[in-house]
């Protein structure tokens, strides 16, 4: 029972260097084969003081040798099970689905479309085809769009943003995804030229900001580390990133990233906390909270009577609150879905 147990682990052990042969090369193989024997000599030196300690026969370096892979491959087997069962829930079995919602005050109706910045191609053609199909039917076209500011505000913002921050980031990271980045061109001009670009630029964001910061009493620590914190070049670490995976290993990276992402998608109590614990809340409450109050003023004003709308996810629920705030007879009246990432390739 003990060999047949054993050379089921072996089978294992094969199977996982013929897998990491295959995706990683020979020289991760080799390294992998080198880290087993390592800790093995290590933990064996480890159990021989423990036995001598407590005066007990220890095994030899064969037999322990022997069980120490039966461990390392029951505890890698479980490592790579719930790995690839999250990969597989996220991706195939529950994959994150981006909503459409239908509002309306019965003087206006919404049709607010929440985006993601970077997604697969079939759910941004999916968009262009609504937004066609809408515009036909009498209904205008705001989308967000922060444009560009000046060189010290982008310099700033990026600054107050932890992460340098280019027009490239999107098209750069979603080449890690097997997704495509959201092209607003895509979008506008359909039908006809009933498309306004409702947002906030990056000078008045800036403004914004900047305003709300020395308004507010700050504790010199706090000040000397935000003025100190390092910008994070990120398009550099994603570009340097794929110069270093070949084929195989970036293809193994996309689907675990792209579960990730759709787990993200899926929670807004995990976004919202990322933003509480790791974010700077004050630019994050410019590009949310003031963003969504600019929107609503200028659904208002405006006046509209159908608005297809193209915003990000997290700012639906504090719009329609908005809104109601000012109206209590908003309310949703229809919800439709499409997948974010479609896995038909």
């Amino acid at each position: 029972m003990q060999s047949k147990r054993l050379i089921i682990w072996y089978l294992f052990f094969l199977c996982l260097w013929v897998f990491i042969g295959y995706v990683y090369g020979i020289m991760q193989l080799l390294s992998s084969t080198l880290a087993i024997f390592s800790y093995s000599i290590i933990w064996f030196i480890l159990h021989r003081i423990w036995k001598k300690l407590r005066s007990k026969t220890a095994y030899s370096f064969w037999e322990f040798f022997s069980i120490f892979l039966y461990k390392a491959a029951f505890y890698s087997s479980l490592l790579v099970l719930l790995v690839w069962s999250f990969v597989v829930y996220q991706n195939f079995i529950s994959p994150a689905k981006m909503p459409q919602y239908t509002i309306t005050n019965w003087k206006q109706t919404i049709i607010f479309q929440a985006m993601s910045h970077i997604a697969s191609q079939e759910f941004y053609d999916w968009v262009e085809k609504d937004i066609r199909s809408n515009k036909k039917d009498g209904y205008v076209l705001y989308y967000e769009w922060v444009l560009p500011g000046s060189e010290k505000n982008n310099k700033d913002f990026n600054t107050a943003l932890w992460i340098q921050f280019d027009q490239n980031i999107y098209d750069n990271f979603s080449k890690l995804y097997w997704v495509e980045a959201q092209d607003n061109n895509q979008f506008i001009w359909l039908v006809n030229n009933l498309d306004y670009n409702i947002d906030l630029s990056l000078d008045r964001v800036m403004d914004i900001y900047n305003k709300r910061i020395n308004s507010q009493w700050i504790n010199s620590w706090e000040e000397d580390t935000k003025k100190s914190s390092k910008v994070y070049d990120m398009n550099t670490q994603v570009l340097d990133t794929l110069s270093e995976l070949w084929e195989r290993e970036l293809l193994v990276l996309r689907y675990i990233n792209q579960s990730i992402l759709n787990f993200i998608i899926k929670h807004e109590y995990l976004r919202n906390a990322i933003i509480e614990k790791v974010a700077n809340k004050d630019i994050f409450s410019v590009i949310l909270d003031d963003r969504n109050l600019h929107l609503v003023k200028e659904i208002r004003a405006r006046e509209d009577e159908k608005i297809f709308i193209t915003y990000g996810l997290m700012h639906f629920s504090w719009v329609l609150e908005l809104l109601q705030k000012k109206d209590e007879n908003w309310k949703i009246i229809s919800t439709k879905y499409s997948d974010v990432i479609h896995q038909d390739y």
